[in-house]
């Protein structure tokens, strides 16, 4: 008796095919989690020895204890965890909003792409303008007209982002997958600094050196941003996608 095997095309999902669609949300939920959990670990490092025993407890903490015990370890655990999420959904901090605040410094000048990227947006913003100039003629400054297209380009990221999620779908998911990774490390990051603060000041005061791992997971996140941004420059000038800005420029008077 011959036995006929379903393939992955009859309509039988596949663990890659299940994955790909489990993963977004996973990224989703991961970081405000993680956040969260931090968090937590630091509010209960600055109060927990003011948390009285099991048995001297009392009011709303003796509640609390009883309200475990009833519903079981299990059960615990996922209303700690729930908890956690909603604090890291309050508190989680974008990468992108890092740079920013940081360019906000006068010292500061962190760049949305990387060195490279810019490189190359700078030659495909310019073609643009060259282009326009040598059809209409008119003596524009070919250069102030490039910078500030490239302007333009930065401050319509999100419109790019939108661009590939609907042009270039493998493009779109390997962003979104670096850009989470991003925002991840810059949340775990900012909600590190509390407890090795808390460590260093109501502890040990050589916890402080520790402050190394947090200033480094932001600054890694940010990185990771940049990178992210990269290939949506790289979509750009390798036409998988459009700018709105270079459009409106080409089409203008």
């Amino acid at each position: 008796m011959t036995i006929i095997q379903p393939s992955a095309g009859a309509g039988t999902p596949t663990v890659g095919g299940v994955l790909t669609q489990l993963l977004p949300g996973l990224r989703d939920f991961r970081t405000p989690l993680v956040a969260g959990y931090i968090w937590l670990v630091a509010v209960w490092l600055a109060v927990h020895e003011r948390i009285p025993a099991r048995e001297r407890s009392r009011g709303l903490i003796k509640d609390v204890y009883v309200l475990a015990d009833s519903v079981g370890r299990p059960a615990s655990l996922a209303a700690v965890s729930l908890v956690a999420y909603l604090v890291g959904a309050v508190v989680e901090v974008r990468a992108d909003s890092v740079i920013k605040a940081a360019n906000a410094l006068w010292f500061v000048n962190i760049g949305w792409v990387s060195d490279s990227a810019m490189t190359d947006l700078r030659d495909y913003v310019s073609t643009a303008v060259k282009g326009k100039a040598q059809a209409a003629a008119d003596g524009r400054d070919v250069d102030a007209d490039t910078t500030r297209l490239m302007n333009e380009i930065a401050a319509e990221r999100d419109q790019l982002v939108l661009r590939i999620r609907h042009s270039t779908r493998a493009k779109y998911e390997e962003f979104a997958r670096t850009s989470a990774e991003a925002d991840f490390r810059v949340s775990a990051g900012i909600a590190l600094l509390t407890p090795v603060l808390v460590l260093g000041l109501g502890y040990e005061p050589a916890a402080i050196a520790l402050l190394v791992l947090p200033l480094w997971l932001i600054i890694k996140g940010c990185m990771r941003l940049r990178g992210a941004n990269d290939q949506l420059v790289q979509a750009l000038t390798i036409s998988e996608t459009s700018s709105g800005a270079v459009q409106r420029y080409s089409a203008s008077s």
